[in-house]
């Protein structure tokens, strides 16, 4: 590992990122397909500074690995910071992804440091299934499993039956208007989601409805006229990578219309007119013990489980 070079992340950097993701996922097959536009999201997301969250080793002009490290607004007790990393294939077994880990974990320490000094530090890391020596490289570095989660994906071929609205509520395409009333019911819908944290309007923009990625004309709400408010709300997300593939990023539902069919109702709407738009497939992603009987309603809806993946923690010693 001597004769790799370190240095954070760089917007010239997008080549040899793309060249990396795409020989792993030949190897690892996750999907996870990769572009320079992918790469630019993440260099130049609001909020990010490569400067100090990332990190990649060089062997000349490959890139043999890389980091990013995500921190979330909201964190209360623990700062749960996400870490994204990759080895090339030709790399590994070599001990570069502990070197990796452990300089990403000072890394970590040092942001967290400055931004949440009172509170625990937690890396959260993920390992699709099949992948053994990435679920290997975590147990090694102290990384405990600690959430279980799937893929699914709906064949979009024939039409999907549209069930009956719930009384009283309105189908509605995204409109800017209600930008901020979908943040507060993305906050409260998910209040009582494993390591979900309130997001700030500022990060809401930057992450959700202001994405390169956000199809706006594939995310939509069911409105209650009674009061004015949005009672449930799917925001998609179209990738260049796959443009004809419809990804689910978040559906919520207001606690009160839970149970009453307002999910299925609204994201069996979407899909229909996904469609009719072109659309292929559907895809999310769900936590296979989400406490709100999400899981049971994508089946419903026609969502079959692809793969699975794990989420590990790695609590930072000397933080808290």
């Amino acid at each position: 590992m001597d004769l790799l070079t370190w240095r954070p992340l760089a917007a010239g950097d997008a080549t040899a990122w793309v060249a990396l993701k795409t020989a792993a996922d030949a190897v690892d097959r996750t999907g996870d397909h990769a572009d320079a536009a992918e790469f630019a999201r993440f260099i130049e997301s609001p909020g990010f500074d490569p400067a100090t969250g990332s990190l990649a080793a060089f062997d000349g002009d490959e890139m043999a690995a890389y980091g990013l490290l995500w921190i979330w607004p909201g964190a209360v007790s623990v700062n749960r910071v996400r870490f994204l990393a990759g080895v090339a294939p030709r790399y590994r077994g070599r001990g570069l992804g502990r070197e990796l880990v452990a300089r990403m974990t000072d890394i970590a320490r040092a942001q967290h440091t400055a931004r949440y000094p009172g509170l625990s530090l937690e890396l959260q890391s993920v390992a699709y299934e099949g992948n053994a020596g990435h679920a290997a490289l975590l147990d090694k570095a102290g990384f405990s499993a600690s959430r279980w989660f799937h893929d699914m994906r709906v064949d979009l071929t024939a039409a999907p039956s549209l069930p009956p609205l719930p009384d009283g509520l309105v189908y509605e395409r995204y409109s800017p208007e209600f930008d901020e009333r979908w943040r507060r019911l993305r906050d409260h819908s998910f209040a009582d989601h494993w390591g979900s944290a309130d997001v700030d309007a500022a990060f809401w923009r930057a992450h959700y409805t202001g994405a390169a990625t956000f199809s706006s004309e594939h995310s939509a709400h069911l409105r209650d006229p009674a009061t004015g408010e949005p009672a449930a709300f799917v925001l998609a997300h179209r990738y260049p990578a796959d443009p004809r593939d419809l990804w689910i990023g978040d559906v919520g539902t207001h606690r009160d219309w839970r149970g009453k069919g307002a999910a299925a109702a609204l994201l069996t709407r979407v899909l229909h007119d996904a469609r009719a738009a072109g659309f292929a497939t559907s895809g999310l992603a769900v936590d296979a013990d989400n406490p709100t009987g999400a899981y049971r309603v994508y089946e419903r809806v026609g969502y079959r489980m692809v793969k699975k993946w794990t989420a590990y923690l790695l609590p930072v010693e000397g933080t808290g």
